[in-house]
């Protein structure tokens, strides 16, 4: 077989092994699918607000004190959050769930 055959013809054989799917014990799909849908349109819907906000909250301080201090807001509530959520680096899911009662 010649060079230009050769690389004309598809690969068969791949050095990487398949990846193995591994289950998500986190509820159904369906559920999931529900949270996230949620949670990007909530996010975006109260995104939407900020931009009103800080123009109203401009025309009494300036705009760019206004922009200073909702940018210091949104600092302020991830900071807050990155201390109070937990550190889940390294745990398993299972480790993570509680159960249904509590």
């Amino acid at each position: 077989m010649d060079t230009s055959t050769r690389l004309l013809q598809p690969r068969l054989q791949s050095k990487q092994q398949p990846r193995k799917r591994r289950p998500c014990s986190l509820g159904s799909p369906t559920f999931r699918r529900l949270g996230q849908g949620f949670s990007y349109n909530a996010g975006r819907g109260i995104g939407a607000l900020f931009p009103a906000f800080v123009g109203f909250l401009s025309g009494r301080l300036g705009l760019g004190l206004a922009i200073a201090i909702f940018s210091l807001g949104a600092y302020g509530v991830m900071i807050v959050a990155l201390f109070l959520l937990p550190e889940t680096r390294g745990r398993l899911l299972t480790s993570l769930e509680q159960p249904a009662g509590e």
